[in-house]
């Protein structure tokens, strides 16, 4: 009986143990897709860090593999890959897909001059300086080249990237000042030879050394002057500066003469009007004058406008003298023979 139990239990253990050798680890299946095809991968177990296959693989790839989380990664040469890696876990008896999605590359050379200024790229940083070569995605990118004391010559340079040819850009770098634009009331938009620089006053802006007109603008507001020419110098800091009135606020000035008629000149600019004529102005001081074809021009007048006032200022126009000069001839004058000769 006892030899019985023995032999039992060594058949219940050498059927658990066949039965233990035969049974297979957990499966499933992943599937690798790229667009375009034809992308090198890479899939390595976390676990252990083993590679499926020591020969390259190549997208569209199939692989049954063991349950488990795996690093893939997929290069293709000429184009980037984004991301450029993914984990994935591969479930039993399952189909695990990812897809890579690349993008073609292009070169861009980029250079300056002068050379030496550091190279951003949309936006970005890139921490190399001029001249340099990139290779980006296709499409368009925007090139600033920053170097102290300098500006880019038109701003940022837009170039297209297309992997079929090598793009340039090639900005130049004019040496800069500074233009500070300050208001009375804050919060003007500023321009700069009639580009709206996207800054507000109060500002300093940087700019190439050179002349500029410079004129502020904010809804419900009447600016003073309406712009302003200066000068920047290289290394140094320009002001210019603005008064804004509220648009309600406005005043009347009357300009007449003696007589009527005569042209009305406001800040040296002929304003198309003439005397007498009534202008709704901002309150500031303005020089007025006016003119007519035979009277001796006026002198200007700084004038105040008042808000919501009436201002007249009346100019007397003096005569402009007339000297006519009479000729005689046919006389015979002992003391004055040149006129013996006419």
């Amino acid at each position: 009986m006892k030899t019985f139990v023995v032999f039992a239990l060594a058949a219940m253990l050498l059927s658990m143990l066949v039965s233990s050798c035969g049974r297979e680890a957990p499966v499933g299946t992943l599937e690798i897709l790229s667009d375009p095809e034809g992308a090198a991968v890479t899939v390595t177990r976390l676990d252990d860090g083993s590679k499926t296959s020591p020969l390259p693989m190549f997208t569209p790839f199939r692989a049954t593999l063991g349950v488990g989380s795996y690093r893939v990664t997929a290069e293709l040469p000429g184009y980037q890959v984004a991301p450029p890696e993914r984990i994935v876990s591969v479930s039993p008896a399952q189909l695990t897909r990812i897809e890579f999605g690349l993008a073609r590359l292009g070169v861009l050379d980029v250079t300056s001059t002068p050379a030496g200024g550091n190279v951003w790229i949309d936006g970005e940083d890139t921490g190399e300086v001029t001249p340099h070569q990139f290779e980006l995605i296709e499409g368009e990118h925007e090139i600033v080249v920053v170097l102290a004391g300098h500006v880019i010559d038109g701003g940022p340079v837009t170039v297209t990237v297309d992997g079929a040819a090598p793009a340039h850009a090639a900005p130049t770098l004019l040496p800069s000042g500074f233009l500070t634009v300050t208001s009375a009331i804050g919060g003007a938009s500023i321009f700069i030879d009639g580009e709206d620089t996207g800054a507000v006053t109060p500002a300093t802006l940087e700019v190439a050394a050179d002349d500029h007109v410079v004129s502020v603008t904010r809804a419900g507001y009447l600016v003073s002057p309406d712009s302003l020419d200066v000068t920047v110098t290289a290394g140094e800091t320009t002001t210019a500066e603005f008064i804004l009135v509220a648009a309600g606020s406005l005043g009347d000035l009357t300009i007449t003469s003696t007589p009527a008629g005569a042209a009305i000149l406001i800040d040296g600019n002929d304003t198309g009007e003439i005397t007498p004529h009534t202008f709704s102005l901002a309150p500031f001081s303005y020089d007025v004058t006016v003119s007519r074809h035979g009277f001796l021009a006026e002198d200007e007048r700084a004038i105040t406008v008042i808000a919501s006032d009436e201002v007249i200022e009346g100019f007397a126009l003096t005569a402009a003298k007339v000297v006519l000069v009479e000729t005689i001839s046919g006389v015979n004058c002992q003391a004055c023979p040149a006129m013996n000769t006419m």
